[in-house]
């Protein structure tokens, strides 16, 4: 069984919000890991394990991020959690950000 097999057995999809474009896909795929890829082609931008986690447009995250960053730097949403934390990329690693901390 591959990792994404099992990560959709154990926290299954549910409905999309949004389907990805296929420029969404083209800008970054070679940032993020096929894994990513696969789940937003597979089911589209939705949320996992009963709302848990939560797949979102980068696009939609970058002001945001740029604000937390800095004006100058770029970093890159790819979940957000129930909580309203966010897993981002940010210079080939994966952060994650904290509304509470």
């Amino acid at each position: 069984m591959q990792n994404i097999e099992i990560f959709t057995n154990h926290y299954t999809p549910g409905k999309s919000y949004a389907e990805p474009t296929s420029e969404i896909i083209q800008k970054y795929k070679e940032i993020f890991p096929e894994f990513l890829m696969r789940l937003w082609q597979d089911d589209g931008f939705t949320h996992y394990g009963e709302g848990f986690l939560w797949t979102v447009n980068p696009e939609e995250f970058i002001e945001p991020l740029q604000w937390f960053l800095g004006d100058s730097e770029i970093g890159h949403a790819i979940i957000r959690t129930a909580f309203g934390g966010i897993i981002f990329h940010y210079r080939n690693n994966y952060h994650y950000l904290s509304p509470i901390s």
